[in-house]
């Protein structure tokens, strides 16, 4: 028993590892719909649960599964990428166009505009992920 559980943790540390982190390159910048999010973690979920041996046949609840492996939940991995990534948009120099862009987002979602003369164009307003 004592072996099996170790071959376990070693291919759930492998997941993580090599899997995950491929699977999640660049996660930070992705905008995700509730389909994409719902694809992503169908995948994780299966590849647990080829990791625990369970069948498709089987009845076991994604709670158990999470409880076994301890992987933590992608989405909470992506927003975590996105707030480090945002912290150190906001830590860089003004001079920097991301920063400048950066600011100008805030600005404009406080109402504030971006010159005296500045004008909203017509239509409607385009939907961003800031």
């Amino acid at each position: 028993m004592e072996k099996q559980e170790t071959q376990s943790e070693y291919e759930t540390e492998t997941l993580h590892v090599l899997v995950q982190s491929v699977l999640l390159h660049g996660s930070e910048t992705w905008t995700l719909t509730k389909a994409d999010t719902a694809r992503l973690q169908a995948f994780h979920m299966k590849a647990q649960q080829c990791i625990l041996k369970i069948k498709w046949y089987d009845f076991v609840t994604n709670d158990s599964v999470w409880s076994q492996t301890k992987l933590t939940d992608l989405p909470l991995i992506i927003a975590d990428r996105r707030h480090s990534l945002l912290g150190h948009v906001c830590r860089l120099p003004p001079d920097v166009p991301a920063h400048n862009i950066l600011q100008h987002c805030v600005n404009l979602s406080q109402g504030r505009c971006p010159a005296p003369n500045w004008k909203r164009p017509p239509g409607r307003p385009r939907k961003t992920w800031i």
